[in-house]
């Protein structure tokens, strides 16, 4: 194996373990999915994009909870998929998606 590849893979896994630990640490915190509204609510305040403030209005804060289960979940399962060696593209857009949902980009 060369360095190229062995890096390759240590950067992998450790991307891995870095959305592991954040989808399972919000899948143990009880209080992710009760304060995940609030915190919705906040970038939506904040965003000074107006069509991003109404799309998190009217779409995202009334199905807060099921966002709070998708971002978690999005999280593990990208997690997985980078440590299975599941196609990169995929994994990484599915992270991507997890990312913008979690922070509220």
């Amino acid at each position: 194996m060369k360095l190229k590849d062995i890096s390759l893979l240590l950067l992998r896994l450790a991307i891995s373990y870095i959305w592991l630990t954040a989808g399972i640490s919000k899948l143990l915190n009880s209080q992710f999915i009760a304060t995940f509204p609030q915190t919705l609510h906040g970038f939506a305040t904040n965003s000074p994009f107006e069509f991003y403030k109404n799309f998190l209005n009217q779409n995202i804060l009334p199905n807060a909870s099921i966002f709070a289960q998708l971002t978690t979940w999005g999280e593990i399962l990208t997690g997985l998929a980078f440590r299975l060696g599941f196609p990169m593209l995929i994994a990484t857009a599915a992270g991507i998606l997890a990312l913008r949902i979690r922070r509220g980009i």
